[in-house]
């Protein structure tokens, strides 16, 4: 996902979660200060961030995020810094199909 299209979906969450207008949700808004944002809402932010660009943000860094901006650049670095996943070659499939086959078949008393 595009770096814009980042900030865009998440000022949208924000937006949605906090019941402000777009022009509410700048990189410089503060949760707290601007938005009365109390931990839990914060936490249901999170929450709902994490599920919406599938990452996971850590407790230690939630709490440094307190900005509209600091949170769109959490995300942007969990995006480019997440592992691919890795590649599973046809054989790896044969012998896990193999393996279960073999367990299966096999009776238990």
């Amino acid at each position: 996902m595009a770096a814009e299209n980042i900030e865009t979906r998440v000022k949208e969450i924000v937006c949605e979660q906090f019941r402000c207008g777009k022009n509410e949700a700048q990189p410089d808004t503060s949760f707290i200060k601007d938005l009365g944002a109390g931990s839990l809402d914060i936490i249901e932010l999170v929450m709902n961030l994490e599920k919406e660009f599938t990452i996971e943000i850590p407790d230690e860094e939630i709490k440094r995020i307190g900005t509209v901006r600091n949170l769109i650049r959490c995300i942007e670095s969990k995006k480019t810094h997440a592992r691919p996943p890795l590649p599973v070659s046809r054989n790896s499939i044969r012998k896990l199909s193999r393996v279960s086959l073999k367990v299966s078949t096999k009776t238990h008393c």
